[in-house]
Formats: structure tokens, C-alpha cells, sequence
């Protein structure tokens, strides 16, 4: 993943050597965005020399509660997002709201969407209701990130999916003792199989 660095009012991501287009500069051109499949994005278009590029990062998949039903991507991994018919409001802030003016109507159809996806895969599967903890971890020598999942943990009855893992809990604990996990570039949450 590329790094973003702020600078003033605008953002400028450092491409690796080899990269066309030079250091990019983006404006006030950004929104979040869901798709009908429930995936939330932050978009942006950028200035990169004389290109003009569209950037979008994934955030996170949502479940028919129009909740995270994973653990926001790591750029976004310490922040909370409650999706309403209004907008979306990131850690409290104030709403930004959609731009579309049938949006009600089109997060009811990525509801629907969802709920029919989901079902499909229990169906398929023959399990309905297992709940996991899965975790995204970082290998920073390979510039790579893992998914590990736990399934059988007590204690997470009272979670929610996306709910993500307090590792000075009783199931982080758990968690840390049986898997021998160094949590610093460990992101684990909740979530239905």
C-alpha cells in the first residue's frame, strides 16, 4: 500500500521507484462510497503530474446491519462507522452526507442484497449462526498482511460483528495465551461465518 502523508489541505502519496505520474496531490475531490455488494470506500482523484488518477481504498464490508462486519483496513483500523440514511459519521464527527438524493432507497437495496448474499452462503455451507474472531495481522518484511481465524471462543456471545477485540479483555487474553500472538501489528473483530 502506498503511503499517504498529509500536507495542509491536501494529501500527497509517495510512489516507489518505478511508479509513473510522480508524487500525486489531491483536493477537496474525495467521498465515501458503498457499492451494492456492502463494500464502504474512501475515494479520491488525484493530480500526478500531468495524469489525472482515481484512488479508492477499501475500508470495510458491511453486514445487513449496515455495520462493519470486518475490522476497518489499516488505515482506517481505529475508527468507527455508522452508516444512516443521512451519511455516514466517521468517530462521532458530524454526518457527511450522500450526495445521491434516492440513497434511503439504495441502502435498503445493499441491505436486501446482503441479506440474500448471506443466506446463500449458510445454505451452501449448512452452518447458520458460527461466530469467529478474525484477525488481519502485518508482516512488515514482506509488506504483506495474513488472515487467521478462531473459531470456539467463549466470551463473545455479548459482541457484535465488526466488534473489534480488546486485547486487555478476557478474549484478547485468551486469544494472546493460545496463539502466542505478538499484537502490535495484530487487528483482530467478530464476526459471522
Amino acid at each position: 500500500m502506498r503511503k499517504v502523508e498529509p500536507t495542509g489541505d491536501s494529501f500527497t502519496i509517495r510512489f516507489p521507484a518505478g511508479d509513473l505520474g510522480g508524487a500525486c496531490f489531491y483536493g477537496d475531490s474525495v467521498r465515501y462510497m458503498i457499492d451494492f455488494g456492502g463494500e464502504l470506500t474512501y475515494q479520491m482523484l488525484a493530480d500526478c503530474g500531468m495524469l489525472r488518477r482515481a484512488y479508492s481504498y477499501h475500508i470495510c464490508r458491511l453486514n445487513e446491519s449496515l455495520r462493519c462486519s470486518e475490522a476497518p483496513w489499516w488505515f482506517f483500523k481505529d475508527s468507527k462507522f455508522s452508516i444512516t440514511n443521512e451519511g455516514l459519521v466517521v468517530d462521532g464527527s458530524p454526518v457527511y452526507r450522500w450526495k445521491d438524493r434516492e440513497a434511503s432507497q439504495q441502502l435498503q437495496s445493499v441491505v436486501s442484497k446482503i441479506k440474500l448474499q448471506r443466506a446463500q452462503v449458510v445454505s451452501h455451507s449448512g452452518s447458520q449462526g458460527a461466530r469467529v474472531i478474525s484477525c488481519r495481522s502485518y508482516r512488515p518484511s514482506a509488506s504483506a498482511y495474513d488472515v487467521h481465524e478462531f473459531g470456539g471462543v467463549a466470551g463473545i456471545a455479548s459482541l457484535r460483528d465488526g466488534d473489534p477485540i480488546d486485547w486487555n479483555s478476557p478474549v484478547g487474553n485468551y486469544l494472546k495465551q493460545q496463539n502466542s500472538i505478538d499484537v502490535s501489528n495484530w487487528a483482530c473483530w467478530v464476526r459471522a461465518q
